[in-house]
């Protein structure tokens, strides 16, 4: 039985098998958009490496874009403020305050005012015992109340947080000679006459 030949003469008895064999081969190979599954079987990718989204992920894209996490805002630490930053000083049967110590107090708003940390103020007035001690607790209180003043029209802390008050001849930092002339024994009781300032932070 003759072949039957087809343009140029090759048989269909040779082309038909090696047709069969080079599919088999684009079978064995596979294309670019074959799926692979990767670890965990969560997300399915081509042989190139391309996400592909299948039928059987329902209710979520593995495909998407994964965003990234919010940044977190740095908060500003806890400023550490000194006893002495925190002191402010007067003369002596003196309620006003100094040029000194106001400058020493607009040191301490702008430190009070890039912190957010800060909830309350507690602002406590003191006085030497030279004098009645009735006078002296009017007098610490009057202290007091110019640094706690002075402070609410400065700084954000709302001024039904501050606690004010006046304690008279109450905890002397120096102690002096009561035989001392009264110029010298002002002078060497100046670290009573003052008002501490202390504050609570949030936690």
């Amino acid at each position: 039985m003759k072949s039957l030949l087809i343009r140029g003469g090759l048989s269909a008895a040779f082309i038909i098998p090696a047709l069969l064999l080079s599919t088999a081969a684009l079978a064995t190979q596979g294309s670019d958009d074959d799926a692979v599954l990767s670890k965990g079987n969560q997300k399915v990718v081509s042989t190139s490496g391309n996400c592909v989204r299948t039928k059987w992920q329902v209710g979520t894209d593995v495909c998407a874009t994964a965003k990234p996490a919010p940044a977190k805002v740095a908060q500003a630490p806890t400023p550490k403020i000194e006893l002495e930053q925190r002191t402010i000083y007067f003369d002596f049967n003196k309620s006003g305050l100094t040029a000194a110590e106001t400058a020493k107090l607009d040191k301490l708003v702008t430190i009070i005012s890039h912190s957010k940390s800060i909830t309350h103020a507690t602002v406590i007035g003191y006085a030497d015992v030279i004098g009645k001690e009735s006078y002296n607790m009017i007098l610490s209180q009057k202290r007091a109340d110019t640094v706690e003043k002075y402070l609410a029209s400065h700084v954000s802390i709302p001024t039904n947080t501050m606690v004010v008050a006046g304690k008279g001849t109450a905890d002397p930092v120096t102690t002096c000679d009561t035989k001392m002339k009264r110029k010298k024994r002002i002078e060497c009781l100046a670290q009573n006459r003052r008002v501490e300032i202390k504050f609570d932070y949030m936690e």
